[in-house]
């Protein structure tokens, strides 16, 4: 006997009512539904009553082009992804089985503590970057405690508390820890402050994990000339990558502070750029050099599309909206880098490494390479010393009378 097939409609409702047997808050429940209804609606312009592969395929493809082209972020492509893959899942099956999760987490939670951890997100102000840490931390403890028996948070004291520590790091590197740690310590705040859990947890989750330092290595002044001379600066496109490019290198802002620059942060007068971090929420002021100056205006004057939006660097296709995210620009970086023949291995933060570098090697006090880079604490412009081998030969010391344990050195040379 053959399946009834669902029309659009039909899924619709069901998809209602698996959000809601999921437990998911009424926010994303919401949000959920609505990137659903833009599938549907794809399908409903184009007066076709049930799910379409050809129309599923199509419809990809073009969140493909404006995830490329920078209309849409990497986060809303990857959420629209997982949607449509719910949608595909509950039109062949009539349920959904929940093996895709959030963003941050691949461990599926257990309903008795969804509340719980939705609640404790949502109160959170991370950094989206860091709201995935928090999410995965927190799945996979509440994982856990589900999976060890404990059915809620009544039982739960500080032996199951060290037991996860213990669990996680059978597995894991010191830098995953350090966020297991970090993570599990911030939930308990909360869960304490919630009145949801009164175990003596601060001194427990106190002690110190020490990661790893990994230095990474600087943009070589060879590939920076490649790169920027790859670049056509006769078209739109050209001009608009030139100057973002050229800001990454010379003044070292970061990705997601290039995208949100907006025209009011360049003050042309004084010859200066003064914006607030994303990443810090500090106010940064750095020069416009010359250089700098003359690719941005140059881009404003003849490529930019005339529009009311504040940000600088715009889409070239229309809609002609500001660049999402830190990852269009990183595309953007690693797009000219392919068409060098480099390799994609390195990132647009490459550039502000490079500069950081730079500045150190020529002598420049960290103090004010940390306050050109918008760093709050000194010791993460340190990391730069490392790559400053000239100087750091100076701090060699000489092993003129010292004799190694078992003999003389010089009988083995």
């Amino acid at each position: 006997m053959l399946k009834e097939r669902k029309n659009l409609t039909e899924i619709m409702s069901g998809m209602e009512e698996e959000f809601r047997k999921r437990g998911q808050s009424y926010a994303t429940q919401l949000n959920n539904l609505c990137q659903c209804q833009q599938v549907i609606r794809f399908h409903e312009e184009r007066d076709v009553e049930y799910l379409s592969n050809e129309l599923i395929a199509e419809y990809i493809q073009t969140l493909h082009e404006r995830r490329i082209d920078g209309r849409i972020g990497k986060r809303t492509y990857q959420s629209q992804l997982r949607q449509i893959r719910l949608l595909v899942e509950y039109n062949d099956t009539g349920k959904l089985s929940w093996k895709n999760t959030q963003a941050g987490s691949t461990y599926e939670i257990p309903p008795t503590y969804t509340a719980i951890a939705d609640s404790y997100l949502a109160a959170s102000e991370y950094h989206p970057n860091t709201q995935n840490d928090a999410r995965w931390v927190t799945h996979k403890y509440f994982v856990w405690l589900s999976e060890t028996g404990y059915d809620d948070l009544s039982n739960v004291d500080t032996k199951a508390v060290q037991q996860f520590m213990v669990y996680c790091s059978k597995s894991m590197a010191p830098s995953s820890m350090h966020d297991v740690k970090l993570h599990l310590r911030k939930l308990y705040d909360y869960l304490s402050a919630s009145e949801l859990s009164d175990i003596p947890y601060k001194e427990l989750l106190s002690f110190r994990v020490n990661r790893e330092s990994k230095i990474y290595p600087c943009v070589p002044k060879e590939e920076l000339a490649a790169m920027f001379g790859a670049i056509d600066r006769d078209t739109k496109r050209g001009k608009r990558d030139y100057a973002i490019l050229l800001l990454g290198a010379v003044t070292g802002l970061r990705a997601i502070d290039v995208a949100n620059l907006k025209l009011g942060d360049i003050n042309w007068v004084r010859g200066e750029i003064k914006l607030v971090q994303a990443k810090t929420e500090t106010t940064v002021v750095l020069p416009l050099t010359q250089d700098v100056g003359e690719a941005v205006k140059e881009y404003i004057l003849k490529a930019r599309p005339k529009t009311e939006t504040q940000n600088i660097f715009l889409r070239i296709n229309a809609p002609h909206s500001e660049l999402k995210s830190a990852e269009t620009i990183s595309d953007i970086y690693n797009d000219w880098r392919r068409a060098t023949g480099l390799s994609r291995s390195r990132r647009f933060h490459s550039l502000r490494r490079t500069l950081g570098t730079l500045m150190v090697t020529s002598g420049t006090p960290v103090t004010t390479v940390a306050q050109v880079l918008g760093q709050r604490d000194v010791n993460s412009t340190k990391q730069y010393i490392s790559l400053d081998s000239k100087h750091l030969k100076l701090c060699a010391l000489s092993f003129d009378g010292i004799t190694p344990r078992g003999g003389n050195a010089n009988e083995y040379i």
